[in-house]
This record gives structure tokens, C-alpha cells and sequence, in this order.
């Protein structure tokens, strides 16, 4: 079998013999994180917008200095055929989409310039990760026909995929064994599959010592501080926070430490928007993360509104802005009785030291009225859940606990912790 380092001298021998794309879009990224160059950001958003006017029904009416408005998944899928570029791009294009487990269903096409600058964005934050690329890596997701590989093609990629449809206790000792008998130098998984897995391990008083990974990487949900030390503690390694989607990328990546989001401003141009209308965030104000994707010319996502809500602060203008912090999708936040709005990483912060909770679920029915799904130990007390609970609601919270023997998990195997069915008026 290949060693990790002529797999890499492969892939950038064919990668030359093809041009040399990947490699150049690699060292482009590194650049323009590395040099703060946000004046090249800000000319490909230029010349993205004059392609989206040549090439598109919906933006051939605006000229490049016209701000253009902001759009959501919904206004794509309804003006689709409007907002695919006729020409100006490199083909074939590629299908990128999304189960919609948490919202609506969504294909993106993209075109083989996107597709290569993906790449070498892969590349770039795995190594930012502790990740190398092409060293071995286990993918836990939820698998389907379109992602079923043979052992052949794991052995050729060195990724290994593992199934997470199945949470069970016995699943999770295979993968447990999996991850033992690959000898991974990275897990790559949902925060919901891994945070189960560590308690697998932990339960069972497996040493950290028996796994390879140099790190840990989460993706598609947000991980709590005190979730990052269980892992920590279970795999015996750093464990980095992505932001990332299906329909653009990799768009930020903390440095394994639980602080700030680095923010891929090499193929993306980045907002803060408030949350009620089209206007930048305040510095230290909770906004609307919007993304322009600087690449996909096949379908020009501009100031796309992503719905996850973040802090967006700056270290000087002469740096990149970061993400303070990311609270995820609107509906995963709550509000107060008296309408402030609070980060389910609040919420998470609060269930430390809880004895006896297995696992639970918090959801806001009304203004004042919420509910606390409890799966727990008989006797197990709740109080000081409840108390710190209204404290940080109100004292006008009216908390209901739901005593229940599981907390499901979506199709995609996410488990929503923190959950908001009221809509606070305008």
C-alpha cells in the first residue's frame, strides 16, 4: 500500500500534468489568509458580479457598483433557471445537495473551477487541522447509495467511511473497533455522532491511548465547550470546530482551541447582517451570516444568507474579520421572556455538572412558556437545571419538564439540542 507522502507526490503529479489548478488555488488561499489581502477578495467579488450580469436572467439588470440584494435558499429555488449562468464558465458541472433534514431540500450545481477550489480549500484547512492531506482518515456520517465506496476505492483514498444511521450501543462499539483497527491519523464526524462515541468510550474505560488521531474534526453542527473536552478527552487529541455546508464549503475553522472561526476569505466574501434587515451588524451584535461564493460561476451565489446566526469582530482594519462566535440557525437560538436573544451554547453551558441526565432537549413554545426534555437517571434532580434555566430566562419563565426515555435524531443523524418554535414579532 502507498505511503501517505507518495499518494501526495501522485496527486500533485497529475494536478501539474492537468495545469497545475489545484496547486496554484492552494498557494492562492494560503496568500490571501496569510498576507490579509482583502483587496484581491474584494476585485473577484467585482468580476463575480460582472459575470452574474452577463451570464444570468436575474442580475442583468444591475451594474458591478450596485449593491446586490441579499437572497436565501428559498429566493434560488424559486428563480432557479434565473440565477444559472448561460455561459462563462468551466464545465462539466457538478451536483452539490442537501437532505434539507433541517430546512428545504437544495441542489446547487457547480462548475469545475468551484469544484477544484474545494479542493484545495480540503487541503488547506486540513492542514490547518492537523490533517495532511492524503494521510488516512474515518468519515463517520450517514451513508447512502451515492457515498458507498468499496474497500478498493477506501484503500486508493485512505478515507474510510463508516455508517452513523445506527446510534445503538452495539453500533457504536464497531465503531469504536473501526477506529482502533484503522489506526486513523483523523476522525472527521457531526458533533451528535462523536459526543455519543466519547461517551462509549468513556463508559467502558477505553484509553485514549489505544487511538492514531492527531485530531478530531466536527462539522455540520456546533460544538459546545464542554462537548470539546469530552471529546478531548475520550480521543486523546485536538479537537477543531468547521464551518462548513454541502452548497459552498469550507467556510471557517477554528485553530483546535475553542476560540475564534477563521474565516475563508481565500474563496469566500463574508457579511454580518442584522437579524430584521439588510444593514451590518454592530460590532459585538449577533447577526445573519451571508456568503458570497467567489468561485461557483455556474451558479452565482451572491450574499447568500446562509441562516446561521454569529459575531463577526475585527482585529484592526488592516486584518481579516473573524468569527467571534456562531450560534448556528435562527431556529436553534431562543429568546428570554423579554425578548433578548441567547445562543444555545448558553443552554449548553448550563447543563454542566447535571448528575443524572442522559440526554435532553430544550424548546421554546411561546414568549414565556418553554419545555425541558429530560432523558435521566430515576433519581436524578433536576432543580438546579431549572433554576439556572430561569435565571438566565427570566423569572417569568413558566419551564415544563417532559420526562422522555430517548431525544431522536434527525435523518442526518443530527440530535437538535436547543430548539425555538416561537416567532418573536417584528
Amino acid at each position: 500500500m502507498k505511503t501517505p507522502e507518495q499518494r501526495r507526490e501522485e496527486f500533485n503529479e497529475n494536478d501539474r500534468a492537468n495545469g497545475g489548478y489545484i496547486i496554484d488555488q492552494y498557494k492562492q488561499i494560503k496568500n490571501v489568509i496569510e498576507t490579509q489581502d482583502m483587496k484581491w477578495v474584494k476585485e473577484r467579488f467585482r468580476d463575480l458580479k460582472a459575470h452574474a450580469i452577463a451570464h444570468t436572467d436575474f442580475y442583468a439588470s444591475y451594474s458591478p457598483d450596485d449593491e446586490f440584494p441579499v437572497v436565501n435558499k428559498s429566493d434560488i429555488l424559486e428563480n432557479y433557471d434565473q440565477h444559472k449562468a448561460k455561459g462563462g464558465f468551466m464545465e462539466p458541472v457538478h451536483i452539490s445537495s442537501t437532505s434539507g433534514s433541517t430546512g428545504i431540500p437544495f441542489s446547487v450545481i457547480q462548475d469545475m473551477k468551484k469544484r477544484k477550489r474545494t479542493i484545495a480549500d480540503l487541503h488547506v484547512f486540513g492542514e490547518r487541522g492537523d490533517y495532511p492531506t492524503h494521510e488516512r482518515m474515518v468519515f463517520i456520517r450517514v451513508l447512502s447509495a451515492k457515498l458507498h465506496r468499496t474497500p478498493e476505492q477506501e484503500d486508493r483514498e485512505n478515507i474510510y467511511y463508516v455508517d452513523s444511521s445506527d446510534l445503538s450501543h452495539d453500533s457504536i462499539g464497531r465503531m469504536v473497533d473501526t477506529l482502533i483497527e484503522k489506526k486513523p491519523r483523523t476522525l472527521l464526524s457531526m458533533p451528535t455522532t462523536l459526543v455519543e462515541i466519547s461517551k462509549y468510550v468513556i463508559m467502558h474505560n477505553i484509553s485514549s491511548d489505544v487511538f492514531t488521531m492527531k485530531s478530531v474534526i466536527t462539522t455540520g453542527e456546533g460544538l459546545s465547550d464542554d462537548n470539546r473536552r469530552l471529546l478531548m478527552k475520550a480521543f486523546g487529541c485536538k479537537v477543531y470546530r468547521r464551518y462548513a455546508d454541502m452548497e459552498l464549503g469550507i467556510m471557517a475553522q477554528d485553530m483546535g482551541d475553542g476560540g475564534k472561526y477563521y474565516l475563508n476569505w481565500g474563496s469566500f466574501y463574508f457579511e454580518c447582517l442584522k437579524t430584521d434587515r439588510d444593514e451590518p451588524a454592530e460590532k459585538g451584535e449577533v447577526g445573519r451570516i451571508v456568503v458570497t461564493d467567489l468561485f461557483n460561476y455556474a451558479l452565482p451565489m451572491i450574499r447568500y444568507d446562509t441562516g446561521d446566526l454569529g459575531i463577526m469582530e475585527q482585529a484592526n482594519e488592516n486584518s481579516l474579520p473573524y468569527l467571534k462566535d456562531i450560534y448556528g440557525r435562527k431556529r436553534d437560538c431562543i429568546y428570554t421572556t423579554d425578548g433578548k436573544l441567547i445562543s444555545p451554547a448558553k443552554v449548553f453551558v448550563l447543563m454542566w455538572g447535571i448528575e443524572g441526565v442522559k440526554q435532553w432537549q430544550f424548546i421554546q413554545k411561546t414568549q414565556f412558556n418553554y419545555v425541558f426534555k429530560v432523558n435521566a437517571e430515576k433519581d436524578a434532580d433536576l432543580t438546579p437545571a431549572i433554576d439556572r434555566l430561569r435565571n438566565l430566562l427570566g423569572d417569568d419563565a413558566i419551564i415544563d419538564i417532559e420526562l422522555v426515555d430517548e431525544i431522536p435524531v434527525l435523518s442526518s443523524n443530527k440530535r437538535i439540542a436547543v430548539k425555538c418554535e416561537w416567532k418573536k414579532p417584528e
